[in-house]
């Protein structure tokens, strides 16, 4: 984006990001009707469009070009997304609604998973194949932000995974704005 200060690198990954979440916080609706009439041979076509862009990207050094670093993310999504509403309605789906109910809790801790894995892979095992390193990286993230959600749950502890009641329950009244008009 080039907006920020060289090494800026949590602001550039929040400007490049910020489209995906305008696109998740004004178009869920859409895309939850969307994609619950997902046709098979749409989805197959994403996930290959995503796997040939990966590999053209990758060989030919097109990651930070504009379209590509919009289409990539945006294909494997749509592709994900159309996988699981498949699985879903085969009934293969069960095990999703497990990691779906704790996605609060993986989005607070991902980050200290997915990077102490990385790291020991990287820097102690030596494995540093993306294709490896990421896959393990994602099962260590979910099944450390599950149990950390649950060891926490019920404990002196848990206010760090869940709003304490009694700040949830607050309620603030607000002053009621009048029109100069009236």
């Amino acid at each position: 984006m080039g907006v920020w200060p060289e090494g800026a690198v949590i602001a550039d990954k929040l400007a490049k990001l910020f489209v995906y979440f305008v696109i998740g916080a004004y178009a869920s609706e859409w895309i939850r009707t969307h994609a619950s009439n997902a046709l098979p041979t749409v989805i197959v076509l994403c996930a290959a469009g995503f796997g040939v862009l990966v590999v053209l990207a990758a060989s030919f050094d097109l990651q930070n070009v504009p379209l590509v670093l919009f289409k990539l993310p945006a294909l494997s999504v749509a592709a994900i997304i159309g996988a699981i509403v498949l699985a879903s309605h085969a009934g293969r789906a069960q095990w999703m609604g497990l990691i779906g109910s704790h996605s609060h809790y993986l989005s607070l801790t991902h980050f200290l998973s997915v990077t102490g894995t990385r790291i020991i892979l990287t820097k102690i095992v030596g494995v540093t194949k993306p294709l490896f390193v990421i896959p393990i990286c994602v099962a260590v993230a979910v099944v450390f932000g599950i149990a950390f959600c649950r060891i926490l749950t019920g404990t002196r502890f848990e206010w760090l995974i869940r709003l304490p009641k009694w700040l949830s329950e607050r309620r603030y009244d607000l002053p009621v704005m009048r029109s100069p008009s009236a």
